[in-house]
């Protein structure tokens, strides 16, 4: 909320969109012939968002909007520019994190869910969202 010198001028959010680059978000980028392993593994950025542009659903219902299925959208590379061996590939990994979160091993430290994320990084990011009650 901004208030400057007692009048009242409104709620304005600050952020920074996440971008691929060395001094940003450092993954691998993807050209349009990287389709096979270890290549199609590169760097891809993903956001749940309202379906309006190209992604997908998810296999499974989220945990708010009375269990409506959240949707994926490609960031990078852009849904423009991603090969369909690309959707498939960062597809099926998101499913099976989901899917995992989903079984009653997914604490398991060999095949739960420290095989897709970096701990560390989700927690930071985690306390961040807090803080900022995002």
């Amino acid at each position: 909320e901004l208030i400057l010198n007692g009048e009242y001028f409104g709620i304005y959010l600050l952020m920074e969109q996440i971008k691929r680059s060395p001094g940003r978000l450092d993954i691998d980028k993807m050209g349009p012939m990287d389709n096979q392993f270890p290549y199609v593994t590169g760097g891809y950025i993903v956001q749940i968002n309202r379906a309006d542009d190209a992604g997908w659903y998810s296999n499974h219902a989220g945990i708010s909007n009375a269990g409506a299925k959240p949707y994926f959208q490609y960031n990078y590379p852009r849904a423009e520019s991603i090969s369909p061996q690309q959707k498939s590939y960062i597809q099926s990994v998101i499913d099976s994190f989901e899917t995992v979160l989903k079984t009653p091993g997914y604490s398991d430290f060999k095949s739960g869910y420290r095989k897709f994320i970096s701990t560390g990084s989700f927690i930071d990011f985690m306390i961040m969202n807090e803080l900022s009650k995002n």
